[in-house]
């Protein structure tokens, strides 16, 4: 028996590696041991980078499908939007401009006009989420007014959707508000 050079517990004399730390005590199979573990460091090192290529070429591939995807779902619809039947710039262009006579139209019997543009806006938040215990309140609250639908009006007013018009006939006559731009139609 004798120590290990290494660890200094006790080994047979014979012994090539230490059961006990595992070094390498022959010269000859430590040169061999080194020469395996350099082949196999190379090896992996070329495993590695052939591996990191692939991975590379595949982060791509799928980078270039997410592009495809995402340009083809949002690609603009070339089809104008059609009101009532109507494209947008067909109804523009039937809609009463400012300082012109128009008529109101709508699928309903009546239609309400908020008396500022601020209650406008409001009246559409509500209107879009369907409250129309909020509108009836606006009504109680003489934030809106009804007229019935082909009521003449006069467009003294506008924005981009919308259109402030001066009630011309009826029990509201000389009342103002504002109405979306496609409920006026022009006066023949």
């Amino acid at each position: 028996m004798k120590p290990c050079p290494f660890c200094a517990e006790e080994i047979q004399d014979e012994a090539l590696k230490c059961r006990f730390c595992g070094s390498i005590l022959d010269k000859d199979l430590k040169k061999n041991e080194v020469k395996s573990q350099e082949k196999n460091f190379a090896l992996s090192g070329k495993r590695h980078k052939s591996l990191t290529g692939c991975g590379g070429l595949l982060i791509i591939f799928i980078i270039i499908i997410v592009i495809i995807i995402i340009t083809s779902s949002s690609t603009p619809n070339t089809e104008p939007q059609k009101i009532n039947n109507q494209t947008n710039t067909e109804v523009q262009n039937n809609s009463a401009g400012v300082g012109e006579n128009g008529i109101l139209v709508s699928q309903n019997e009546e239609i309400a006009i908020p008396i500022t543009k601020e209650y406008y806006d409001e009246m559409v938040k509500l209107s879009v989420a369907n409250d129309t215990m909020g509108i009836a309140e606006m009504a109680l609250d003489d934030k809106i007014f009804f007229v019935k639908t082909g009521t003449k009006v006069l467009v003294i007013d506008r924005e981009t959707f919308s259109r402030q018009v001066r009630i011309l006939e009826g029990e509201n006559i000389g009342r103002s508000g504002w109405v979306p731009f496609e409920f006026i139609q022009r006066a023949q």
